[in-house]
Formats: structure tokens, sequence, C-alpha cells
């Protein structure tokens, strides 16, 4: 049995840009997703620690699904993940994992801070606007 494929993880990282990397590998589970946002936050942390913005990129083009549990832990997230923007990459084609995370997106309130692309560098390029504030 391969046990790499058994054992996937999703990668969290911060690239050169101050953007945090999330990709999520293969099917949701609530303790997977648990983890993931565990060291989400310590990487955030670390921006609001140093007073820079927070912006998310989150690609979803290899998730397969999420499984019932996990859909609760992915919009707690959404809802309270202090971000100033996160931005999804998705497939080219709309899949119902890809349904599910919207549906998430709506519910959790945030819907102005999220957007979905289907292509990376569209997406990149939202996450470096930002509104100066008055």
């Amino acid at each position: 049995m391969n046990v790499a494929a058994k054992k996937t993880v999703n990668d969290v990282r911060l690239d050169k840009n101050g953007v945090v990397r999330i990709i999520y590998h293969g099917s949701q589970t609530a303790s997977k997703l648990m983890q993931t946002m565990t060291n989400i936050m310590k990487i955030v942390q670390k921006l609001l620690d140093a007073d820079k913005p927070v912006k998310l990129l989150v690609d979803i083009r290899d998730l397969s699904e999420y499984d019932q549990p996990s859909r609760l832990v992915e919009m707690q997230a959404r809802a309270t993940l202090p971000f100033w923007k996160m931005a999804f990459v998705t497939t080219a084609d709309e899949n119902l994992a890809e349904n599910i995370s919207r549906k998430l997106t709506m519910m959790s309130g945030r819907k102005q801070e999220i957007r979905y692309f289907k292509r990376e560098d569209d997406a990149i390029g939202w996450l470096s606007f930002m509104r100066k504030s008055m």
C-alpha cells in the first residue's frame, strides 16, 4: 500500500509577496481541516503581529470532496479567520466540491472578501489590490 497516497496533507506556506498559500489535496475531513486551520493561524498571527494585511490564496483544484463534519469546520474558518481577502483558485469545470465551497462562502457572511478565480494569476492580481483607507 502506498502510504504517501493515503496520507495526503494540505499545504500551507507564506510566499515572498506576503500571501498565505493554501493548497487542498484530496478528500477533506474535519481533523485534516482543523490541522490546516492551525497551520494557517500560525502564519496569520505572525502577519498580524507585524501589522501586515492577511491575504489568503486557496487552491482547491486538487480538492475532491468535503465530508459533512469538514463542511462545518470550513464554514467556521471562513467566518472567523482574520483575513482581508481570500481568493480561491478552481478548476475550469465547476464540480461538486467547488459548489459546496461556494455555498459555504455564501453562508459565511463574508462574500465581499472572498472571490473565486479559474486562473491563479487573476487571483493574485485581485489579492494585490488593496484599497487605501481614508
